[in-house]
Order: C-alpha cells, then structure tokens, then sequence
C-alpha cells in the first residue's frame, strides 16, 4: 500500500516510504518558487492558433486555452496534445509604442527544481517586435545563457508584432521543451515566467511570481498539464469549468480575445 498528500497550494509529499510526513511537516526535496508565485494550467484547444502576433486572428483562435493578467501583461495558454505542441499568446498591455528593440520571453525549468543559475534542462525563447527570428536557447550553469542548438524542437516558433496598440509576442512550443517530454503525465509541472522588455521606458513587464529574475529559476511560477491533458470537444470546457474552480485567478478568453 502507498499513500501520497498534497495541499491546496499543490505542494506533495516527498519523502521515502519509510518517511512519509505530510505537506505540513518537515520540507522534503520541493522546488523553490519567487514571492507570490502564481500557477496556469495549459488546458486543450479548441483550434489551432496561427504563430502570427495576433491572439485573435480568427474568431475562437484560442477557445479552450486559460488565461492571467496583471497591470502589464494579459496571455493566453493552451496545448494540443495531438502535436504536442504548447501555444502563447502575450499582448503586453502597458507598451502602447513600437520599437524594434522590444522583445518578449518564455522561462521554462524543464526539470521543475528550481535550481540557480539556468542549467541545461532550462529553456528560453525570445522574439522581438516586428520580428519571427526566434532565439533558442538553454541554461549553461554557470549564470549565463546559451544556444540550445538540436536539443531544442524544430518545430518551436515564435512572433513578435504591434497590434492593435500594443506589442504581442506569440510562441508555439513543443511539449518537450516546456516539460522535458512529449508524454507529460497528468497535472505534470514545470517552472514558467514571461518577460517582456519595453526598450521606450527600459522596464521589464513580467509574470510568474513578485520578483521573476530570468537568470533565477527559483524566482519563477508554474506551468501545468491537466489531469487529463488531451480531451479534446466537449471536454474543453468541461476542464475550463474545473480549471476556474482550481485556480480562482484564472479565466479563460472570450472569442474574440
């Protein structure tokens, strides 16, 4: 027999069979998240969302995905299980000028540890404003960054443009660069932040926790595979309905985002 705990927060138990003491008691091996670090929960799509800095280029582009905001930043996350592909949408909602010196940034911890500085298993991708050159990279455990080359999906894209007054940056990325597999097991986490830098003012617009550093995956949120990721139809909105329940921050799009 086994028993296995977890508390509102979703925090589990650690510990070895014969150790077995509760989310409230000792700490066992749990990552480390920044100040008031928030979780989304990538729910299935509806549709398949054109990569073109547009969360709504079509009518129900994002039917399906979860959503957050704050005073800078609204999003949009969903994923189709059937390519195994994770889509985003940022709209920065505080930069209402263009620059092509403006680019916005997805913050994967493939491996969920929280550990410092960025190592090999941690992801990030950033496109700037105006632009689909979509810069790859992986953690190079000494504090820096580095290209992540063939150990990242072909298929990873991104796109940054200015529209409809305010700068969007859209991702498409494989499930094995957010979760370090392309078979993530139900409620499978990893650690997620966005970032995204206003060249006009020199403020970095952020969400994942009250203190995201990019070069500290300790300091980011969470990104979350549904218990039961690739339900697709009807079940869409049956998960949104349980994703908003769950999570009380979280709301899912309109059709017309």
């Amino acid at each position: 027999v086994a028993f296995a705990m977890s508390d509102w927060s979703g925090a589990t138990d650690e510990t070895g069979v014969l150790g077995l003491r509760g989310t409230r008691g000792p700490p066992g091996l749990q990552p480390r998240h920044g100040s008031g670090h928030e979780t989304i929960v990538a729910t299935p799509l509806a549709n398949v969302p054109e990569v073109d800095g547009n969360c709504a280029t079509s009518g129900g582009e994002y039917d399906g995905a979860s959503s957050d905001s704050n005073a800078d930043i609204t999003f949009y996350v969903g994923q189709r299980g059937d390519t195994q592909f994770v889509y985003l949408c940022v709209r920065v909602t505080s930069d209402g000028t263009q620059n092509a010196l403006d680019w916005g940034e997805l913050l994967f911890d493939r491996n969920h540890d929280g550990q410092n500085p960025p190592q090999d298993g941690d992801r990030r991708f950033r496109v700037s404003s105006g632009s689909i050159a979509l810069a790859k990279e992986k953690g190079d455990g000494t504090g820096g960054w580095t290209s992540c080359g063939l150990d990242c999906d072909a298929g990873d894209i991104g796109r940054g443009e200015f529209t409809n007054g305010e700068e969007v940056y859209e991702f498409r990325i494989r499930f094995s660069d957010v979760w370090g597999t392309n078979s993530p097991t139900g409620n499978q986490q990893a650690g997620f932040a966005i970032v995204a830098h206003n060249e006009d003012t020199g403020f970095d617009a952020t969400w994942g926790s009250d203190e995201v550093n990019e070069n500290a995956p300790s300091t980011w949120g969470q990104i979350e595979i549904p218990e039961f990721p690739f339900l697709a139809g009807a079940s869409v909105g049956l998960l949104a309905l349980v994703g908003v329940r769950r999570r009380s921050r979280r709301r899912f799009p309109p059709a017309n985002p």
